[in-house]
């Protein structure tokens, strides 16, 4: 003779293996895809086209604020961080680097970028964040 509560309880464990094994299949199957390869080359050639936007205005600030016995001293390179499009363009979030022919230039660069020229920079791109000021033998 089968017990009052016995039919309830089958039931209950019915539905909580069967709520188990959705739960497992839900945990288990695969996310959907990113996408495409073509999508994601497509998202890759947009972040470099925004970096070279972005290191085209860093440069440009540079010709334009620089005086030319500065610009002679030293050569204006941004740094391109790939994965940060977003955080400063080509500028490297936002530094942009400077490499000069000595340490005699190193020093009237720095002066000057200190007596002003680092506002004027920042001035004319906003996304230039800091000057990095770096000798030939010690670039990245």
């Amino acid at each position: 003779m089968e017990a009052v509560g016995e039919g309830w309880g089958a039931a209950m464990r019915q539905r909580t293996s069967e709520s188990r094994l959705a739960t497992l299949r839900g945990s288990r199957s695969l996310p959907p895809s990113a996408g495409t390869v073509a999508d994601l080359i497509r998202k890759q050639m947009a972040e470099i086209r925004s970096l070279a936007r972005g290191a085209e205005q860093a440069l440009d600030a540079w010709s334009r604020v620089a005086p030319p016995a500065i610009a002679k001293l030293a050569t204006a390179r941004p740094q391109a961080k790939p994965g940060k499009a977003d955080s400063g363009g080509g500028s490297g979030g936002g530094v942009l680097t400077l490499t000069v022919k000595s340490p005699a230039a190193r020093f009237q660069v720095d002066r000057w970028l200190r007596g002003g020229g680092l506002a004027q920079l920042r001035a004319a791109d906003a996304k230039i964040r800091s000057v990095k000021i770096v000798s030939p033998r010690n670039q990245e």
